[in-house]
């Protein structure tokens, strides 16, 4: 994908998402910004892909928030996911097709949405080229991330991944942006540069 990078997986006791806060338009860095991942009523949303279409990605997301309100209903992880499934699903069959991949997180799901509208749920995600490298190591760790695992499990996952990251890619990736939810709906948010 031409911009950042981001992952989430799922813990015991807590949903992670972790995304690069340098925005790159194709190998250009375009910007360093801290608020690239968006709060939908407690749903974190991380867009990888265009700038022009992250864009236009969240603000058909913040359309969302006016159906909640017209129609009094709650909008949740589930239905944010499947309405940006839908919606780059059916730009496929016009002119500019999205080419956006958008992690969906909240205290109960991790999911991610492809560039070709597939929805799909896991206990890890991964947009842009990060896969390639990091389900390995998450392969290590799986058992300790799923049972019982412990803070100091945790950074070490993220520091190994973060690592690998920043070598094999020629683009910055040293600034990240970590939002831990726990299964209260609590939203914890840090910053780390590697």
């Amino acid at each position: 994908m031409k911009n950042n990078i981001s992952f989430a997986f799922k813990t015991d006791t807590h949903n992670y998402l972790v995304s690069q806060t340098t925005v790159y338009s194709n190998l250009f860095k375009y910007k360093e910004s801290h608020d690239e991942v968006m709060n939908f009523n407690g749903s974190l949303l991380s867009i990888t892909g265009d700038i022009s279409e992250n864009s236009e990605l969240k603000n058909l997301t913040n359309y969302l928030k006016y159906v909640e309100l017209s129609l009094e209903i709650d909008v949740k992880c589930n239905h944010i996911a499947k309405f940006l499934s839908d919606t780059i699903y059916q730009s496929l069959r016009t002119r500019n097709p999205f080419s956006s991949q958008v992690i969906v997180i909240d205290k109960d799901d991790v999911v991610l949405v492809d560039q070709y509208g597939y929805l799909f749920k896991d206990n890890i995600v991964f947009t842009g080229f990060g896969g390639y490298f990091l389900y390995g190591i998450y392969d290590s760790y799986k058992n300790t991330l799923e049972n019982n695992c412990d803070e100091v499990a945790i950074n070490d996952f993220i520091s190994k991944c973060l690592a690998t990251l920043k070598e094999k890619f020629i683009m910055e990736a040293n600034n990240w942006r970590i939002d831990k939810i726990d299964r209260n709906g609590t939203i914890n948010t840090g910053f780390i540069t590697i």
